[in-house]
């Protein structure tokens, strides 16, 4: 199959021919055995993108390639749910997206965290597992998307869950993400319950029961001690599969488009352009970020926006990159007089016991998520749902302010506590923009953070 492709502005495009099956994770950054072809091209190796390529490759006669812009997710920073503030600071695992400006913040420009490695940023989050109110989903559905309330959605929740609960109402018991409750035994997250309980909250054994308010500790997906990523439940435990292969380090640069339908795409292997075809579809699965960029660059977006890039316009959308939205959080911290918080763990005796725990049975400290506890509540008693939430950082976090680099410099010198408190179902709409036509440059995202008067 010939694609007609658009590569002016990155050289000689070399085109590749239908590969061969084998199971494989393949490093994107050389050329040796490179894919030539699939039936399914999934472009973007995150959460939805694991998940898509783990349930189309169970069919045994189509060919499926999943590629992922940034590295294997073989980091212990990634693997040990302790580090994970670590893991969403380094720059290496992270897009390091920067907003434009925030009128709203008096011009501030904000960090917009997303994962750059194999799993997305399901491989660099706190591993907090909440579905929100079943009020969210009944909203799309009142908005024309059938299928899509909570009702109609809860049986796949229960679907993807082995929580340690059980089968039951609210969970699932036999899936392949592997859910617990945080338990992280310290006295900062003790009294943090004990305070909201105080404050007329009720407290909760199961924060994914639909209450319209409550407190208590965090479902994390941690499995033996170790994140529970999505390349974790779903694609490593199939890349046995021979119709399966995923590619990292390897940008998609395109999709390419002939006679109106995706034919594949341009993607970054080994420094040069390369062209994988697809016979059935190509997947765009790259975020809320790369996504209306990628789609832009292979000219679907709004025309008056492609054309300011020497854009051949292929389809006019002007809904492309429109919509953005996003938890805009606030994150007060507090130093603590006594000893109660997670800055014990990484003193030398309290070091030496997690690490002993975590080596021996992966469990301890190190085994738990930063941010164990939290909770949902509203701003307004008059709302019939919680509009807020709050996790409880049992450590200081690092300063994003310092751009600490270093290991050491991100750890807590002294004991005290952080809130990180999310505006839920924000009103505020914004956008994402091409900067250029260069793929390789970060797009233009105007949040408009606290832009909407509710």
């Amino acid at each position: 199959m010939r694609v007609m492709g658009h590569p002016a502005n990155h050289g000689h495009v070399r085109h590749l021919q239908i590969a061969r099956r084998s199971s494989r994770i393949l490093d994107g950054r050389s050329t040796a055995s490179a894919p030539r072809g699939c039936d399914y091209l999934v472009l973007g190796g995150g959460a939805s993108g694991s998940v898509l390529a783990s349930r189309l490759s169970e069919d045994p006669t189509v060919r499926v390639v999943v590629v992922e812009a940034g590295g294997l997710d073989n980091s212990w920073l990634l693997r040990v749910p302790a580090a994970g503030f670590i893991a969403a600071s380094a720059a290496r695992f992270n897009w390091n997206f920067v907003t434009e400006p925030i009128p709203a913040l008096n011009g501030r420009e904000m960090v917009w965290l997303s994962g750059k490695v194999l799993g997305g940023s399901s491989s660099i989050n706190a591993m907090v597992y909440t579905r929100g109110h079943s009020s969210e989903y009944e909203a799309w559905r009142q908005m024309g998307c059938d299928g899509w309330g909570f009702s109609d959605l809860l049986p796949y929740f229960k679907r993807l869950e082995a929580n340690v609960r059980g089968e039951g109402p609210w969970h699932g018991g036999s899936g392949p993400v592997k859910i617990r409750p945080a338990a992280p035994r310290l006295k900062i997250c003790d009294a943090f319950l004990e305070a909201a309980s105080a404050s007329g909250f009720p407290v909760l054994d199961d924060l994914n029961c639909n209450a319209v308010e409550g407190f208590g500790y965090y479902d994390i997906n941690v499995d033996r001690g170790v994140r529970m990523s999505a390349p974790a439940a779903y694609l490593r435990p199939v890349l046995d599969r021979p119709n399966l292969t995923v590619i990292t380090g390897a940008p998609a640069l395109r999709v390419t488009i002939e006679d109106g339908r995706a034919t594949g795409a341009e993607v970054l292997i080994g420094g040069e352009p390369t062209r994988i075809e697809a016979e059935r579809e190509v997947i765009i699965s790259a975020g809320a970020v790369k996504s209306p960029q990628l789609l832009m660059l292979s000219g679907i977006g709004p025309a008056e926006e492609l054309s300011r890039h020497a854009i051949r316009v292929l389809v006019e959308s002007p809904g492309v990159g429109a919509n953005l939205q996003n938890h805009v959080c606030y994150r007060p911290r507090y130093l603590c007089s006594h000893p109660v918080t997670a800055r014990r763990h990484v003193e030398p005796l309290g070091a030496l016991k997690a690490g002993i725990a975590y080596a021996l049975a992966r469990r301890g400290p190190l085994a738990e998520s930063y941010g164990s506890a939290g909770g949902f509540f509203r701003t307004d008693d008059r709302l019939e749902t919680a509009d807020a939430q709050v996790v409880l950082i049992s450590a200081l976090p690092p300063n994003p302010a310092l751009n600490a680099t270093r290991m050491m410099d991100m750890l807590p010198k002294e004991h005290g506590f952080a809130f990180t408190i999310y505006q839920g179902s924000p009103s505020s709409r914004g956008e994402i923009r091409l900067r250029s036509g260069d793929p390789l440059d970060s797009p233009i995202i105007r949040a408009s953070y606290l832009s909407h008067p509710a």
